[in-house]
């Protein structure tokens, strides 16, 4: 399936002139592939089952993380390597400062070049333009969520986007309203949330 895409002006610097008219093509968030499904795809393909595969999975997330804290790179073939950097208050002189004060800054990973080239062959359709036109009002959106629901088992804010074709804050206030509403209910934190259909009260 082609990857859907936009086109944004160009970003420029502060004290640079604007070039009028120049826009780049950005790829518009799909959905996202999370751990579970992850497994069950691997396990249909191979001879592994769902719970050998999650239990492979999370030994690799183990020793990735180990590696990394010991100040290791991790490199996979055929994708690429992982590697942290730290960070420190600025200082002129080594003395100045403790082991205690650098910190971890984030975890980088670099594609190597099998899989760049993997990556030339992707293939890109042009997405309906949410900024210029809202598909659905809000009680139609809400309601293609609930029946996206009805046939998967969990759904998130960037699902909620492409059923829509709406931006992100959109998909957001009406998870929030079908959550205050008691139709769905949300799991997990902040930065990886799924919400689900809340279950029905018997009378």
């Amino acid at each position: 399936m082609p990857a859907k895409y936009l086109f944004y002006k160009n970003p420029h610097s502060p004290g640079q002139e604007e070039e009028e008219g120049v826009l780049h093509a950005r790829v518009v968030e799909g959905q996202v592939l999370r751990f579970e499904k992850l497994c069950e795809i691997i396990a249909d393909r191979g001879t592994f089952n769902e719970g050998e595969v999650k239990g492979i999975m999370t030994f690799f997330k183990e020793e990735l993380v180990r590696a990394l804290k010991d100040g290791d790179s991790v490199e996979i073939d055929g994708i690429g390597s992982f590697y942290v950097t730290a960070k420190c208050p600025p200082i002129r002189d080594p003395k100045e400062i403790r082991a205690e004060s650098i910190r971890f800054s984030k975890v980088v990973f670099r594609a190597c070049k099998e899989l760049k080239k993997e990556m030339s062959s992707m293939h890109f359709e042009r997405a309906t333009d949410y900024r210029k036109k809202v598909a659905y009002i809000p009680g139609q959106r809400q309601e293609r969520i609930l029946r996206y629901l009805s046939n998967h088992r969990e759904v998130t804010s960037s699902d909620c986007m492409g059923v829509n074709v709406c931006s992100r804050y959109i998909a957001q206030q009406d998870l929030k309203l079908l959550r205050e509403e008691g139709r769905i209910v949300r799991l997990g934190g902040p930065k990886v949330a799924v919400y689900v259909l809340a279950e029905k009260k018997e009378v």
